[in-house]
């Protein structure tokens, strides 16, 4: 039996799958208000716009030939899964400092969060 071959939209769900990234997350990422659109696209019942395909490529830390044509040697990047959520684990941190427990509010897990996202995008972009 002949193996159905892998398109664009497939390499786009299965590296989105790969970094633990909702749709919604990489819908923001690439420019598009909702996940639906993501969605569509990753059963192929939209087209793909040539205008995306960079971005969602830089989204999925990928090249855009992989993401084109597939070729394993294009892959840019190693993908590793992340031990954990951090910004799961920021909604239920408390801060302990010198002894001391400090409750974080939504102001500074926002801040928190917006740290961690700046200090990771600029190690992406090394």
């Amino acid at each position: 039996m002949e193996r159905t071959k892998e398109t664009i939209y497939d390499r786009i769900r299965k590296l989105r799958v790969k970094l633990c990234m909702s749709q919604e997350e990489l819908a923001l990422k690439v420019g598009y208000t909702s996940r639906s659109t993501i969605h569509k696209i990753e059963l192929g019942k939209i087209d793909l716009p040539n205008s995306k395909i960079p971005l969602l490529a830089k989204a999925l830390r990928t090249s855009t030939r992989y993401l084109m044509d597939g070729d394993e040697k294009a892959v840019e990047t190693v993908i590793q899964k992340p031990a954990f959520d951090i910004g799961e684990e920021i909604e239920k941190a408390t801060i302990f400092f010198d002894g001391l427990e400090y409750p974080l509010d939504e102001a500074k897990r926002a801040m928190l969060k917006k740290l961690i996202r700046v200090t990771v995008e600029e190690e992406q972009n090394k």
